[in-house]
């Protein structure tokens, strides 16, 4: 009931300058602030358990998803950092992107950390979803709820399957 009851309740944060939006639910905190040339969103659930970050700056024409992925890995995760996999991933919406997925020793607790890297019009973006790995089986559905629904503009729902 707590995951319907949060899908009900929930608002479109939106960026018009990097053109992208997403759902997230309203008793969540959210924090936006500027990180160097990154614009950096923060959104936290309730608990304080999830934690969703989209960071977007602007991205040259030679600037691709592996060097994406690459600098992020080097420059923000946390030495220690065990990477599961990096591969393609095509999201809900249809945006060609890679899909990282690590776990992080935070304060002694394991925590799942999933990174799309994406590059799209000129501008780049990293979404991370970060939970416990401890409670990820319980809090999973809502988490996709929210990941999924990420978009671009331009970007729509393909009709075929959604991976």
């Amino acid at each position: 009931m707590v995951f319907l009851s949060s899908s009900l309740s929930a608002q479109w944060q939106q960026d018009s300058k990097f053109g992208f939006k997403i759902k997230i639910p309203t008793n969540w905190n959210k924090n936006s602030y500027m990180d160097g040339t990154d614009q950096v969103y923060d959104y936290m659930s309730a608990d304080e358990n999830i934690a969703i970050q989209i960071r977007a700056f602007q991205a040259g024409g030679e600037f691709t998803t592996t060097l994406l992925a690459q600098v992020y890995e080097e420059s923000m995760l946390p030495v220690g950092t065990k990477k599961l996999s990096l591969e393609e991933y095509t999201t809900a919406n249809g945006i060609q992107c890679k899909k990282g997925v690590y776990l992080i020793n935070y304060n002694g607790t394991e925590v799942d950390l999933s990174a799309l890297y994406i590059v799209q019009n000129n501008n780049g973006y990293v979404l991370t979803a970060i939970t416990p790995t401890s409670i990820i089986q319980q809090r999973r559905d809502e988490l996709k709820q929210i990941v999924v629904s990420f978009t671009l503009d331009g970007f729509n729902a393909p009709n075929q399957n959604k991976k």
